[in-house]
């Protein structure tokens, strides 16, 4: 994955460039953009940690992990 991939698919997606750019600067903090990537060291007690490429954590985690099964995609599919 790069900054380069995560920038042209929010582009064509309908996301302005510059918002784009620093919603990749955000990834390249967050995951390194390795969308498979898990929370090594969770801070919260009992947390499974952030995941992807954003480290999406808490219910929004369990969200996401919902959307991904009601479509038959893995958690790392960045479509």
């Amino acid at each position: 994955m790069t900054a380069e991939k995560v920038i042209s698919g929010l582009v064509e997606r309908g996301v302005p460039q510059h918002i784009a750019i620093g919603i990749a600067g955000n990834i390249a903090v967050e995951s390194g953009f390795n969308p498979g990537i898990n929370e090594i060291a969770p801070l919260v007690p009992g947390s499974r940690g952030g995941y992807g490429l954003y480290q999406v954590t808490g219910p929004r985690r369990k969200q996401y992990e919902q959307f991904a099964q009601a479509r038959g995609t893995n958690l790392d599919d960045i479509d």
